[in-house]
């Protein structure tokens, strides 16, 4: 272990307390994770084996840097002067940092204990944000949380769902192991089920979204799983399935009650309400899908923003219009676009979108090889269940703008390390001779197996 990997833990760890941190230049960009996000690159410069690692990631690093100077670029011709386009110059350091954050961990994180052990920073994560959420049903603490939080968002415009559903699936598919043991069972089953319950009261809709999508996901990997292996427990598995299923239709018909009298619950009379009008008009008919008008207004008014922003991104294709520019759009009303592909697309052009997509392909090119490669059914199960994960987030950014969440970008880097980790080629230089499949493993109590 490290300085540099015991900051970066720290960072994962503390990456649910959104309370942020007014400095000079970044406003409220930096969070209290930050902090040791950037102590943890300031130790790795001083450590051989990390440098050496950088350098050889300089093909990465090459496309990395032509995105973000195509970001300056296509800036310059924004609609406002770029010298005092502060939102502008935010956005352009934010994605600089998101790009940082996604080396750092590759960087880092070089071996299959550190692996683990990220894994591991990131369920404390989920623990906390548990911890604080209810908490915050109780008492308005002025750390992590404010007001009517429930209602949507962490203090810093970031939705729980970000830092929990990544990794659920991986925890809902260790839980249904045979060969763990009760405790870590039992423990990982309450600590899902509360998440799940956090972001079914959050409010956020798109949450709701990710939640069904997840179900559908580890069902189906579920079935595939036993293709390979029987070591998964039917009945707990889809005990927790239908447990999950369960709680969510508690929460659709007997959260409303409860929140015309509970403040803080009201954010699930929010997700009840854009269901009804999304189904039914006002005079309870079915509701007409070609009506653009009413559904920009059950959308909070995203769909007029699109359109806005469509309307001048048809006059300069190759460029767009800048990074936060759509705030300055008449109807946009100073909202940013809640999208995050045609953000890329309206924002940077059809340039800075499609650099924008070759930097993910680079980051995940290597996964279906591994997973049609010889791997144990440990490592394959690790790989699809962040792989749904990495579905959910995707789905995220369909409706919102999440391409700066720090989550997103974590795990990226999380499948780039599994990917290149324990390799033979030694691609990227991140090659080592044993593999976190049974680290993890181990710890759970199961058995690796090979995947035949």
């Amino acid at each position: 272990m490290t300085y540099s990997f015991y900051c970066l833990f720290l960072g994962v760890v503390l990456l649910p307390l959104k309370k942020v941190l007014f400095l000079p230049m970044v406003e409220h960009k930096l969070l209290l994770a930050d902090l040791f996000l950037l102590l943890s690159g300031c130790c790795a410069l001083f450590e051989k084996e990390a440098c050496k690692r950088t350098f050889q990631l300089r093909s990465l690093c090459v496309v990395f840097f032509i995105f973000l100077v195509w970001l300056a670029l296509s800036s310059f011709m924004s609609l406002e002067a770029f010298s005092s386009a502060t939102r502008t110059q935010l956005e352009i350091l934010t994605l600089c940092y998101d790009i940082y954050l996604l080396l750092l961990l590759i960087v880092v994180v070089d071996s299959s204990k550190k692996f683990f052990f990220t894994l591991v920073g990131w369920i404390l994560a989920i623990l906390i944000s548990n911890v604080l959420a209810f908490y915050s049903l109780l008492e308005v603490p002025d750390w992590g949380f404010s007001y009517g939080i429930l209602i949507g968002s962490f203090v810093g415009a970031n939705q729980p769902q970000i830092v929990l559903l990544p990794l659920l699936p991986l925890l809902v598919f260790i839980a249904s192991l045979k060969e763990v043991s009760n405790v870590v069972r039992g423990s990982l089953v309450v600590l899902v089920s509360c998440s799940v319950l956090f972001v079914l009261i959050s409010g956020s809709r798109c949450g709701y979204l990710m939640l069904g999508l997840q179900w559908i996901g580890c069902s189906v990997l579920y079935w595939r799983a036993r293709q390979y292996s029987f070591s998964l427990s039917s009945v707990v598995f889809w005990g927790q399935q239908v447990g999950y299923a369960l709680l969510l239709l508690l929460v659709l018909f007997f959260g409303v009650k409860f929140a015309q009298s509970y403040k803080p619950l009201a954010g699930v009379q929010r997700v009840n309400l854009t269901f009804n009008q999304l189904v039914f008009i006002k005079d309870k008919k079915p509701a007409q899908f070609s009506n653009v008008a009413y559904f920009d207004k059950v959308s909070s008014g995203r769909i007029g923003i699109i359109k806005s922003g469509f309307s001048l991104f048809k006059e300069n294709l190759l460029f767009g219009y800048g990074l936060q520019q759509t705030r300055n759009l008449k109807g946009a009303h100073s909202h940013e676009m809640h999208s995050g592909y045609l953000a890329l697309l309206f924002e940077t052009g059809i340039i800075g979108f499609l650099l924008g997509g070759y930097l993910i392909y680079m980051v995940l090119k290597r996964v279906p090889i591994v997973l049609k490669g010889r791997v144990n059914f440990f490592e394959w199960l690790v790989l699809q269940s962040l792989l749904i994960g990495l579905t959910e987030l995707a789905l995220y950014n369909l409706f919102t703008n999440g391409l700066r969440q720090r989550e997103l970008w974590l795990l990226l880097g999380l499948l780039f390390v599994v990917t290149y980790t324990e390799r033979s080629d030694g691609a990227y230089g991140v090659c080592e001779k044993d593999n976190f499949a049974f680290d993890l493993a181990k710890t759970c109590g199961h058995k690796v197996k090979p995947l035949s």
